[in-house]
């Protein structure tokens, strides 16, 4: 039983009432029967018919293809014509409103049932196609990927709202164009036009994507990163009907690789001068122990001399020497992060203020140094002499920079705001909080430097020139990682090179403690027992020699566990412990604290190749307790203990 629904348009009342006649005995439902276009569209829109047929001579001033056609784009509903006339001009207006069937009158029930049961049909298809269409397109338009569509010749059917935004180009404008006016593909390193995704992949006959680091360029000229995929479309039966291009923009996955490589950057950095420093520590402290013996024996033999021996001046040259060689080695900890520092809250300008002839006697003439100097600066937590040490450095590495050749060094000191991303590529910075630094700024009109010169520069002994001078910028580093500051660098070739230092404000600006200064050589002789406890022969024998001369009494051993046992025989009469804070199996600090617990009030000199921040600063804090760094000579050694054993 047929029970599709159907309008019959027919301005012949008879004729009209013969057809709902004939479809009623097929099993149709008629909605109405109508005579005008007007009225036809009207009933169409209240009735909703599944069919309507359409005679095409009307009365009125429409007729029913012009009829036919507004309820084809208003309603979707089929028409089937219906006429006594069959002129070329009538079936070509009919064809443009896409008709599901054309029966010319006189016509029999069968013509009429198999017309109508085939435009139902085909009307049903018609439905399942768009409403599928439908679906892909919102499908389409609803996923984050940009979509764009051709047909085999290049040119666009399709556009969903992502590929629109990414383009800048509207779906109206675009379809119908070719996919190379609206798509514009670059490489990133080369600048050039990428080639046709979609004309690889018809050619190609598979998916291909876009080969190097592909940039889309909207139509305002702004470029994206974007990473791709183009395919081609083939019908049921194989033929290629067009091609298909898939693309997103991946700026937050390119942000996101580069702060991974930077986080590796700044692992592979902090691993590199941890191990560095690691090594620069322990060289520098084996080389103390040694420097102790040169200079001691050294002293010792002045001692010894009488004051016109000519042996004196080799051995004042000894002496030199050592000292030069120590001087090395305060440079190999402050790359390692273990200098001795003397800690104050200091103004930058002043220290700065207070080097000006030492910077301009050690550069060339044909350098000039110029200041811009922000006033009032907040205080930094620092050690003067340190920081002197790192503004020569890059003093004299600027002036390096400039060779013979005249030009200005400039010298800028101010307060910035540190964000995450300055962080980040400064050296090592990573784990730095963001916020307000006072900042040291050296810039120089010199030669510059390339990227892979830039990697090299905080490598020990690294130099661009034909020898090596020291430590040089490793040292600053050191020292800078030591005032929980930072470095970076801005340079290129020929454009010269600008160092930034920077270090935390400091909002209290109350003195912080520092380390009494010795007092002067007393002749005073030396008084009651020593017992000096240190794995090193050469330190140990020379350190026994001066306080022999000086009239001290004198214990030693060469390791902790028989530093203890001696204490324990001697307590009552050993009035001072010299004590090498670093020794193997049995730490020195193991060592202090046994035999404070023998004798609580008993004076001791720390002594080690280290500095006394890293190493004993919770030691030194405590009554009757000093420190005294590596190398020392016969009179620092001998006031330590004069004035240890005088503290109340």
């Amino acid at each position: 039983m047929n029970t599709a629904s159907i309008l019959v348009v027919e301005d012949e009342s008879i004729v009209a009432m013969d057809i709902q006649s004939m479809l009623e005995l097929l099993g149709y439902t008629v909605l109405d029967t109508v005579s005008t276009g007007i009225a036809a569209i009207r009933k169409t829109a209240e009735l909703r018919p599944d069919l309507v047929l359409m005679d095409i001579r009307l009365r009125g001033d429409m007729d029913g293809i012009e009829a036919a056609g507004q309820i084809r784009t208003r309603f979707h509903v089929p028409i089937i014509y219906l006429t006594a006339y069959a002129d070329d001009e009538a079936v070509q207006r009919a064809r443009l409103t896409e008709p599901f069937g054309y029966i010319l009158k006189p016509f029999g029930e069968k013509e009429l049932h198999v017309t109508i049961e085939m435009a139902l049909y085909k009307s049903k298809m018609d439905h399942v196609l768009r409403e599928s269409e439908q679906r892909f397109a919102t499908t389409l338009k609803s996923i984050g990927d940009a979509v764009i569509v051709t047909d085999v010749t290049g040119r666009i059917t399709f556009m969903n709202a992502v590929a629109e935004t990414l383009t800048q180009w509207n779906q109206a404008e675009g379809i119908g164009k070719l996919l190379t006016e609206v798509l514009h593909i670059i490489d990133e390193e080369t600048g050039i036009h990428a080639e046709d995704p979609i004309t690889r992949a018809l050619q190609q006959n598979t998916v291909v994507g876009l080969l190097g680091r592909p940039l889309l360029r909207a139509r305002d000229g702004t470029t994206i990163p974007i990473d791709d995929s183009a395919a081609p479309i083939r019908d049921n039966w194989g033929n290629l009907t067009g091609g298909v291009l898939v693309f997103r923009d991946i700026t937050e996955q390119r942000q996101a690789e580069l702060q991974r490589l930077a986080i590796e950057r700044k692992l592979l950095e902090t691993q590199k001068l941890e191990s560095l420093g690691l090594l620069a520590g322990g060289i520098a402290h084996d080389f103390n122990n040694l420097l102790v013996a040169i200079l001691g024996n050294a002293d010792l033999a002045l001692l010894d001399l009488e004051t016109n021996s000519p042996a004196r001046t080799s051995i004042d040259r000894i002496i030199i020497g050592a000292r030069r060689a120590a001087e090395l080695t305060r440079q190999m900890l402050a790359y390692a992060g273990k200098g001795r520092m003397e800690i104050q809250f200091l103004d930058l300008n002043t220290l700065i203020t207070e080097m000006t002839t030492l910077m301009q006697i050690s550069i060339p003439k044909s350098a000039t140094i110029t200041y811009q100097l922000t006033p009032q600066l907040p205080a930094i937590k620092t050690d003067a002499i340190q920081i002197h040490q790192i503004i020569m450095n890059l003093v004299v590495n600027a002036a390096e920079a400039l060779g013979e050749s005249p030009g200005t060094i400039t010298i800028t000191t101010g307060v910035m705001h540190a964000t995450r991303m300055f962080l980040d590529e400064t050296h090592p910075g990573g784990d730095l909080p963001e916020g307000r630094y006072v900042y040291l700024e050296i810039a120089d009109t010199g030669s510059g430097m390339d990227a892979a010169t830039q990697q090299k520069i905080f490598d020990p002994f690294f130099t661009t020139k034909f020898t090596g001078r020291g430590l040089g910028l490793a040292a600053v580093l050191g020292i800078v990682r030591e005032h929980q500051g930072t470095l970076r660098v801005w340079s290129m070739p020929g454009q010269g090179t600008n160092f930034r230092v920077l270090f935390p404000c400091q909002t209290d600006t109350a003195t912080s403690p520092t380390v009494a200064s010795l007092p002067h050589t007393s002749d005073k002789p030396g008084n009651g027992t020593v017992l000096v406890i240190d794995d090193e022969d050469q330190v140990r024998m020379v350190t026994v020699q001066m306080l022999q001369r000086s009239g001290f009494n004198v214990l030693t051993a060469s390791d902790g566990s028989g530093g203890i046992e001696l204490f324990q025989n001697y307590a009552g009469t050993i009035s001072c412990v010299l004590l090498d804070i670093t020794m193997p199996r049995i730490s020195g600090e193991a060592v202090f604290r046994a035999i404070r617990r023998i004798k609580p009030d008993v004076r001791i000199l720390l002594i080690s190749g280290h500095s006394e921040q890293t190493m004993v600063s919770h030691f030194v804090e405590q009554q009757h307790v000093r420190f005294l760094q590596k190398p020392f000579t016969s009179q620092t050694l001998l006031q330590q203990v004069q004035q240890l054993q005088e503290d109340a």
